[in-house]
């Protein structure tokens, strides 16, 4: 699982290819975000995703991630939130469930598929944080899902 790990660190750190960027069919809204995270205790999609276009809304339905992690680091928590445009806005936080679905020598491996209500504003930019208990290797993949309204 080392080694399964290291590859889901390394293909994390690469360059994430242009059809990875938003995807808009009929309303319907898709984008996939990857981050490597070397020798953290937590790991962030927070500049991965795009901001809202301007003059739209954006309702997020679905999130689904694989977070992979190596050490003993146990995963305290996993949540989407909005990177805001106004100091003043209200926060909103989405907590999401993480499911533990693999431990080998010196890695775990996390996967979550959840149903999701967050809206955001013109201007916000959709983010994902997993925190864990220590320091280590994370690598994260995540998919958002949702209806852009323009």
């Amino acid at each position: 699982m080392r080694r399964v790990a290291l590859i889901a660190l390394t293909l994390a750190s690469l360059a994430v290819p242009s059809w990875s960027k938003p995807i808009t069919v009929n309303g319907h809204y898709f984008e996939f975000a990857t981050v490597a995270c070397p020798g953290a205790s937590d790991c962030s999609l927070i500049n991965q995703f795009t901001a809202v276009p301007s003059g739209s809304q954006l309702i997020l339905t679905q999130s689904s991630c694989v977070i992979t992690s190596t050490g003993t680091a146990k995963i305290l928590q996993v949540f989407l939130a909005a990177k805001l445009v106004k100091a003043n806005a209200p926060v909103r936080i989405h907590y999401l469930v993480p499911t533990l679905v693999a431990t080998l020598t010196g890695a775990k491996s996390y996967s979550l598929n959840q149903q999701v209500l967050e809206p955001l504003q013109s201007g916000e930019t959709p983010f994902i944080l997993a925190a864990f208990n220590e320091k280590n290797d994370i690598a994260m993949a995540c998919s958002i899902a949702g209806d852009l309204i323009p």
